[in-house]
């Protein structure tokens, strides 16, 4: 298993929120995190190590993904 944070900034928090969690795969992790994410931005963090970030252009626009 891998542990995994998600660190999400949003408008509705003015704090960031973080989760962590495990999972064997990291396509599993994405699909789960782009699920409960609704941040207009996301970074993922993958056994200690910045995998990703998340960024959503507008509210009506779903997140995309992109390695940072």
């Amino acid at each position: 298993m891998r542990r995994f944070k998600i660190i999400t900034e949003g408008r509705s928090s003015p704090e960031p929120e973080i989760v962590e969690f495990q999972a064997q795969e990291v396509c599993t992790a994405l699909e789960l995190t782009a699920r409960m994410v609704e941040a207009s931005h996301a970074e993922m963090w993958c056994d200690g190590e910045l995998l990703c970030k998340l960024s959503r252009v507008g509210d009506r626009n779903a997140p995309f993904w992109y390695v940072g």
